[in-house]
């Protein structure tokens, strides 16, 4: 799997009609490089609120130090 966090932002963006593609395309590229804030701003920008929430939890626990995160949550 590439470990290019551009290539994962590339392909997702491809799928312009397919919003759930485009999450899974997210989630995958998550999975192979978890400290990618640019793939987790991403996939935050795409869901619910109710998800979006849910997946900043899991941003700041595998980025603790990423204050932009932090603040995002606090927006919440």
């Amino acid at each position: 799997m590439p470990a290019s966090e551009k290539l994962w932002i590339f392909a997702a963006r491809r799928e312009t009609e397919n919003k759930d593609m485009k999450s899974k395309i997210l989630r995958k590229g998550l999975e192979n490089i978890p400290t990618s804030v640019k793939l987790w701003r991403e996939l935050i920008e795409i869901e619910s609120m109710d998800e979006a929430k849910n997946l900043l939890y899991k941003a700041v626990e595998s980025l603790p130090k990423e204050i932009d995160l932090w603040l995002a949550l606090a927006k919440i």
